[in-house]
């Protein structure tokens, strides 16, 4: 009969342990997790960490740990246990950070070079690259982005003072250029502008000149637009971007 007693009084211990033991962990606040549509977005990916990444123009902060201001490595998963995201804070800001796909694949890879210098790269769930940003303080000096068969698709180049280009190409999914503003005058800041046909040929073409003033490239001197075979059928002549002649060209 005692040790009957004793069992039964062992039991009872075990279950109001257990009792104690949940009702405990319902008062301690659980660290969120993600579901996949929480997060991501079909054109951007995972975005909602940027707004704690400075260095891309985010202003808030991460103050989820214990009350307060995130401070060093920090972890996020998904609902089944995946990793989505592992960056270092400071102060509840970003530094360091990378993001994952649900499949495991790196979504984004955020990282500073110096004081004021930094690169992001992301990546389709695939694994192939999606574009690629290189930052001076919180503004993109130098951008690219990828179809995903690999193949670039548009690539723009600041000078160092951000006031133009010094280059801006744009590619069609075949590889060949179907646009391209390079600087070519330095001096002067003259630049040509080059569009092309799917097939490669050359479809319209002249020089601009960056204009200060106006903050804007105007278009100068005579412009040519070609056919899908590459042959020329209209001139045009600009001065100071104000078109004053065009001509079509008869095709011999």
């Amino acid at each position: 009969m005692d040790k009957i007693i004793t069992l039964l009084f062992a039991t009872y211990l075990l279950q109001i342990t257990a009792i104690g033991q949940t009702n405990l962990q319902k008062q301690i606040p659980q660290k969120k997790r993600y579901t996949p549509f929480e997060v991501l977005e079909d054109q951007y990916g995972i975005r909602i960490y940027d707004k704690l990444n400075t260095r891309t123009g985010g202003d808030s902060v991460r103050n989820d740990c214990k009350g307060y201001a995130c401070t060093g490595w920090i972890n996020d998963y998904y609902t089944d246990g995946g990793l989505l995201h592992r960056g270092y804070y400071d102060g509840g800001k970003l530094t360091i950070y990378k993001n994952y796909f649900p499949n495991g694949q790196l979504e984004t890879d955020f990282r500073t070079i110096d004081d004021i210098r930094s690169l992001k790269t992301k990546y389709f769930s695939s694994g192939q690259k999606k574009s690629f940003v290189k930052y001076v303080k919180d503004s993109p000096i130098m951008w690219e982005d990828y179809y995903e068969n690999g193949q670039l698709e548009y690539k723009e180049q600041f000078h160092k003072s951000f006031e133009y280009y010094l280059e801006q190409s744009s590619y069609f999914e075949n590889g060949e250029l179907e646009s391209q503003l390079l600087l070519e005058n330095k001096k002067k800041l003259i630049f040509t502008k080059k569009e092309y046909f799917e097939n490669g040929k050359l479809k319209y073409s002249g020089e601009l000149v960056y204009d200060r003033n106006m903050l804007d490239y105007v278009k100068k001197g005579k412009w040519l637009s070609y056919d899908s075979e590459g042959k020329p059928v209209k001139e045009e002549l600009f001065v100071n971007g104000v078109l004053e002649k065009e001509k079509e060209l008869s095709l011999q």
